[in-house]
């Protein structure tokens, strides 16, 4: 029981270990940082690209509408 609990201690000691889990740590919670920051610009990416998109189709149905419309001739009135 005396060298179960000396091995415990000395395992608690350990400033390698610790240093080392402390370190995993800062890489995932880097990691998590970095793949949401990427989540937010592909967002940010495909809206800009949906807004494009209907900007254009809006711009082409004004177009194909404006043909229908009657033309009025204006006269010179004075």
């Amino acid at each position: 029981m005396r060298q179960r609990l000396l091995v415990a201690d000395a395992a608690g000691q350990d400033i390698p270990l610790t240093d080392s889990a402390r370190t995993r740590s800062m890489m995932w919670l880097n990691v998590i940082y970095i793949l949401i920051i990427a989540a937010c610009l592909a967002l940010v990416a495909v809206v800009l690209w949906v807004h494009v998109n209907l900007r254009e189709r809006v711009r082409i149905f004004v177009m194909q509408q404006a043909k229908f419309v009657p033309t009025k001739e204006v006269l010179n009135v004075e």
